[in-house]
């Protein structure tokens, strides 16, 4: 939130934060530079859209290169804002008076990568196949290279992806950076496939801390993964997990809960599925039409006994 609100302020915008609400006002915003300390997808788009209407002109440097920055640009530019890039994560912002669309005008936003990647581990995890249409490969790289290091069988067209994982899974390291790198968005569901590998894994957190907050709940459900500093390790060598009642904290931890229930033995209970519907939509619908047994239950649902053959 700090490079949301600092960069805000530097175009003129008054930032305040009461009992952990933030309340901002102002009466016009003007360009200046602004350099991002971290280079963070929502902070660029927050500011990239402050900026197009701003007076003046707005650079902003150590930019997020992701591809949802990208069709947000071209989004804007329809519009006729006025952006380009001038440099390695740099972009420059002259700003307009209005934004309008030219007429019977249509975007249509780029396929949610996230959400492909959530399915494509889930099949990867559960030992299965999925083909994901409508997506775009080209924009999953990472995982679709560190997959193939594990073993999954890969097939890909423009708009077309196909996973197959029969066989075992073999450890990797990776590292989370930003976009052209793993993203972090897909590190919790790849640390849960990897204790199916046959042997010893090191994922690094590299873009936001306290990410790990999912482990200790993957742990309960029989994973071994430590936690060292900024990296988790995941020794697959004999994993086996189990159904168990558990809780995730963010989008993507209920997410890879979700994928570990899947992959697991048994029931298993998970609490909040009000961070997954941020991220997915018809997530269990999804899931049920590829042969997965979820449903939705109250909060006051118990378990039943769990049996090896569930």
């Amino acid at each position: 939130m700090n490079e949301h609100l600092r960069a805000l302020g530097d175009l003129g915008a008054q930032m305040d934060i009461r009992k952990g609400v933030v309340f901002a006002n102002t009466k016009k915003l003007t360009g200046t530079t602004i350099s991002f300390t971290v280079s963070s997808v929502g902070a660029t788009e927050n500011v990239l859209m402050a900026a197009v209407k701003a007076e003046g002109t707005t650079v902003l440097e150590n930019c997020a290169e992701e591809p949802e920055v990208e069709d947000l640009i071209n989004f804007l530019s329809s519009l006729g804002a006025r952006i380009s890039r001038t440099g390695t994560r740099r972009l420059e912002v002259h700003g307009v008076s209005e934004l309008a669309p030219p007429s019977q005008h249509i975007h249509t936003i780029i396929p949610d990568r996230i959400e492909a990647g959530t399915y494509a581990l889930a099949a990867v995890g559960t030992r299965g196949q999925i083909t994901l249409r409508r997506c775009r490969p080209a924009h999953l790289v990472a995982l679709l290279d560190r997959l193939g290091e594990m073993g999954v069988e890969i097939t890909s067209e423009r708009s077309t992806l196909h996973i197959r994982a029969s066989g075992e899974l073999s450890p990797v390291e990776l590292h989370t950076q930003p976009y052209p790198g793993f993203p972090t968005d897909l590190q919790p569901q790849m640390v849960v496939v990897l204790t199916r590998a046959r042997g010893v894994s090191i994922v690094t957190e590299g873009v936001f801390e306290q990410r790990f907050s999912y482990i200790p709940e993957l742990n309960r459900m029989g994973g071994n993964v430590a936690v060292r500093e900024s990296s988790a390790i995941i020794d697959g060598r004999g994993s086996r997990l189990m159904g168990a009642p558990v809780e995730g904290y963010d989008i993507r931890g209920v997410a890879a809960l979700s994928i570990a229930a899947l992959m697991a033995r048994g029931e298993s209970l998970i609490r909040g599925y009000h961070h997954l519907v941020r991220g997915y939509e018809g997530f269990v619908e999804k899931f049920t039409s590829l042969g997965g047994r979820i449903r939705l239950v109250n909060r006051n649902h118990r378990l039943r006994n769990n049996h090896p053959e569930g």
